[in-house]
């Protein structure tokens, strides 16, 4: 079994896989509204975006048909360096087809497509947003980094803290001196408001527990603009041009 790979909870997302989009808008429909799904017609497609280690569930509709809807989700799952979901909807698979899936760990879906059929891989991918106790450390140290607006240094050290690391370990582990270490465990204090190391656990322990227990959250994917040569270059001569002397 390949290792776990923490997700990206801002960019997480269910990856649809059909040629026509209405058979694509009855799996959105099916799945839960809370997850973003992200539509590509081919391979090709799913395969050009630089989000693709990020899916948390690959699905691929009926049009292309279960052998060739089979092999082709077994190909993006193997693209994925996390542990995600996988379900083929399929119209009448063979024996073997429906070994090769199980083997796979992938959930057949039967037309019509809707939410009671959809209701295995919709928890699998549930299960996937539950994060390991490592992961739900993480998320809590990033979630108070960004609450209260700590450097990046701070952040590091706020993560080797709640591992339960002291000035001494984060002297060693950043080559800095003890009292450097001391200086950023004393400004995350005043930033984060608690007096003591022990405060600032509980406070991490609590959000951890809260991403374990509902789920860490998800974002929709932030928006793609395409840029072409033309507004380069009208950005560009906007940039030489002479100020007209007023003020913006």
């Amino acid at each position: 079994m390949s290792k776990r790979q923490p997700l990206d909870v801002q960019r997480v997302f269910i990856l649809a896989v059909d040629p026509e989009e209405a058979r694509v808008s009855e799996i959105r429909a099916a799945l839960d509204p809370g997850i973003p799904v992200r539509w590509a017609r081919d391979e090709a497609e799913a395969l050009e975006n630089d989000r693709s280690h990020r899916w948390l569930g690959v699905v691929v509709g009926p049009s292309l048909g279960d052998a060739a809807g089979l092999e082709l989700l077994k190909r993006l799952v193997s693209h994925s360096s996390a542990d995600v979901a996988a379900a083929l909807v399929a119209s009448n698979p063979t024996l073997e087809q429906l070994r090769e899936a199980a083997q796979h760990a992938i959930t057949l879906v039967f037309q019509p497509v809707n939410e009671a059929s959809m209701t295995a891989f919709r928890e699998q991918c549930h299960l996937r947003r539950q994060p390991t106790p490592g992961v739900a450390r993480k998320w809590a140290a990033r979630t108070l980094s960004e609450r209260h607006e700590l450097t990046t240094r701070e952040s590091e050290v706020l993560e080797l803290l709640l591992e339960g690391g002291d000035v001494g370990r984060i002297s060693e582990r950043f080559s800095i001196s003890e009292k450097t270490a001391q200086h950023h465990v004393s400004s995350i204090l005043r930033k984060t408001g608690v007096s003591r190391a022990r405060q600032l656990m509980v406070r991490a322990l609590h959000i951890a527990q809260a991403a374990c227990v509902d789920g860490m959250p998800l974002a929709e994917l932030t928006p793609q603009i395409g840029v072409t040569p033309e507004m380069i270059e009208a950005e560009m001569l906007r940039a030489k041009a002479p100020g007209d002397g007023r003020e913006e």
